[in-house]
């Protein structure tokens, strides 16, 4: 079952001990890809962060759908920009809810709705600023330049998750240029939340996450809807 209409529904989880270990005995739940990927990823912190994530995402997909965790099948959308199979992923059955998975660190977030959403998470601190700020579009790096020293690392950190964000549910990943996509840095920099016109019916918002991590999600609202969600909804 999907969420409202315009309502998301955010799981903030840390891959933590206690969540390791579950995720560890319940990890025949994956499928091949999955398990494959989870195999190769190293330090050994990296992959529980990835099974906890895919073990957690599969649980509630499961959940919503009546579905054992190892029935969720997944499929891949045509990505937008060339028409590959590498688009957005999505419930192969093609019904359902649509979904959003980032992590950084041991901190995860997950996000379910009823139209197309994504979600990115960062730590703030984990990627230079610098580095940031040069693949921003130019007139975010003029809008961070002119903010106060002590405003600006995080300016860039919250553009930069916003931009994934909708990167990330219209299908297109970072390869869509991260330059040529305006997001902006949002209200909390004393700039109103008004919707780009490059978006068009995509709307995004900042969302609860623990002190020194920095998130984002972004929606494609339902025909009918004029208005980013009032409801972002955190699951235990």
């Amino acid at each position: 079952m999907s969420p409202p209409p315009g309502t998301v529904d955010l799981w903030s989880v840390r891959a933590g001990p206690g969540n390791v270990a579950a995720a560890r005995r319940e990890a025949s739940v994956l499928d091949e890809s999955e398990a494959q990927r989870a195999e190769s990823l190293r330090p050994p912190a990296v992959r529980d962060t990835y099974l906890v994530a895919h073990v957690r995402l599969r649980q509630i997909l499961g959940r919503r759908l009546g579905l054992p965790a190892a029935e969720v099948a997944f499929a891949r959308e045509e990505c937008p920009r060339c028409g590959g199979g590498h688009g957005r992923p999505v419930l192969a059955s093609g019904a359902g809810p649509h979904f959003s998975l980032s992590h950084t660190g041991d901190r995860i977030l997950i996000a379910v709705a009823g139209s197309p959403v994504g979600v990115d998470v960062e730590a703030v601190g984990r990627k230079p600023r610098s580095g940031l700020l040069r693949r921003l579009h130019p007139e975010e790096r003029a809008a961070v330049s002119a903010l106060p020293p002590g405003q600006r690392d995080e300016a860039v950190l919250t553009c930069w998750v916003r931009k994934e964000a909708y990167l990330k549910g219209i299908g297109a990943g970072l390869a869509a240029g991260l330059d040529r996509t305006y997001v902006g840095t949002g209200p909390a920099f004393g700039r109103p939340e008004t919707r780009p016109a490059a978006l068009g019916d995509w709307w995004l918002a900042a969302v609860p996450v623990p002190p020194g991590h920095v998130g984002a999600v972004a929606l494609r609202l339902p025909a009918g809807l004029h208005s980013f969600p009032t409801r972002i909804r955190l699951r235990p």
